[in-house]
């Protein structure tokens, strides 16, 4: 649920050729760290970070 709208960012911005500036990009490193954080102290089984999704 974190991982969306960054990837979908980076994959607009590979598609689309656009130059994305820098602190976009921190940006979508901060939100996937997140969620990976967030994924990884999860007690919740339905929020874990499973390998294959």
């Amino acid at each position: 649920m974190y991982l969306e709208p960054a990837s979908a960012a980076v994959l607009a911005a590979i598609v689309l050729g656009e130059r994305t500036p820098a602190f976009a990009w921190i940006g979508i490193l901060l939100v996937i760290l997140g969620g990976v954080i967030v994924a990884l102290w999860a007690d919740d089984p339905v929020i874990e970070l499973h390998p294959l999704g």
